[in-house]
């Protein structure tokens, strides 16, 4: 092994080392956006290029370089985010995973907004893209024409404020919606008031009609796995892996299936 693959190797079980003590000991600091890009970048990227280190080198031109923004940049973020705004993130973390009735007014008005935008955004869409002409109505009942359905319902926006007003709502504010909204059947749940369970179900249900009109299926999971976020945060963040095989197959099946549906295949076991 030569200094450059010892060298990437040693920085990057380093980083896994202190990503693992952060977990375990200083979950509050997972409240900061930057503690998760690193957590991602580190097993998408920095576990990647260290596997492959002995390739780097012989190939790039600049090895030691792509090194430092592989190994030495997520090391320093990890350290400036444990250093940093510890207090404020102890107090976000609290507010997360306590009881969530601080101020339900303020969240009901941000529903009530968030849900007019959802409303108002899909039904305008609803007006230039009639439902049999949409992706979604493709997938459920001709399946054999939901990838040219979905070419067309996207194409079929003349208007450019309707197609960035749309993408934007179902990238952002309906997973917004349907996380405040989680945030409060999980509070129902605590206190058992299961009429107002019932209430926030079909609600949810909803959004993910919404995020999938245009039969793109990716956003309907992104709703899905913030969910789990809310959920996650609201136990504590707890670092059980049945957890998370449970929460990436609740978000997986319904997307896995709609695409097996749409290829015409046949569910079976059988060879």
């Amino acid at each position: 092994m030569t200094l450059y693959v010892i060298t990437c190797w040693s920085l990057c079980t380093l980083t896994s080392a202190l990503i693992l003590i952060l977990l375990v000991w200083q979950r509050f600091l997972l409240v900061k956006p930057s503690v998760v890009v690193i957590i991602f970048f580190h097993f998408c990227i920095q576990w990647a290029a260290t596997i492959d280190a002995s390739q780097i080198e012989l190939f790039l031109p600049s090895p030691w370089a792509f090194a430092c923004l592989t190994n030495v940049f997520p090391l320093a973020v990890l350290s400036l985010a444990v250093l940093l705004l510890r207090r404020s993130s102890r107090q976000v973390w609290r507010r997360l995973v306590e009881p969530i009735d601080r101020a339900p007014k303020r969240q009901n008005i941000a529903c009530y907004i968030l849900g007019v935008v959802v409303i108002t955004i899909s039904a305008y869409y609803l007006s230039q893209v009639p439902f049999r002409e949409t992706g979604l109505y493709a997938i459920l009942f001709d399946p054999a024409s939901s990838t040219v359905a979905r070419e067309r319902s996207l194409k079929s926006l003349d208007s450019g404020f309707l197609r960035y007003a749309y993408s934007f709502t179902i990238s952002s504010f309906a997973p917004l919606l349907a996380a405040l909204l989680w945030t409060r059947w999980i509070y129902c749940s605590r206190k058992a008031r299961f009429w107002k369970l019932l209430q926030v179900l079909p609600m949810i249900a909803i959004i993910l009609v919404a995020t999938s009109l245009s039969g793109a299926r990716s956003f309907a999971v992104t709703v899905l796995v913030c969910l789990g976020f809310v959920w996650a945060f609201a136990r504590g963040f707890p670092l059980n892996p049945l957890y998370a095989i449970g929460g990436l197959f609740v978000s997986l099946i319904s997307p896995v299936l709609i695409s097996i549906y749409r290829e015409g295949e046949v569910y079976s076991t059988e060879k």
